[in-house]
């Protein structure tokens, strides 16, 4: 009875990892969904991103503190570069 518990775990633990491998690695999607969905999506090549209510605090060694705010900011992409 032992052996058949153990048995049954083990098959229970290989069945249990290949549904997780199908689920999160396998390479096969559905190419229907990803062209709908594509359209709302904003494009590749606006890689802009608008922050609102920014907040940058810097305090130095020599006691000296830094705050920068801005109710609207935007980081630009050139080049890959922020």
């Amino acid at each position: 009875m032992k052996r058949f518990i153990q048995l049954f775990l083990f098959f229970l633990v290989i069945v249990i990892s290949v549904i997780f491998y199908n689920h999160y690695f396998s390479k096969e999607k559905n190419i229907d969904n990803i062209d709908e969905t594509s359209s709302d999506l904003p494009s590749i090549e606006n890689k802009n991103n608008i922050i609102k209510n920014l907040r940058y605090d810097i305090k130095l060694n020599d006691n000296s503190e830094y705050v920068i705010t801005s109710a609207l900011s935007e980081i630009f992409v050139q080049n890959n570069i922020e």
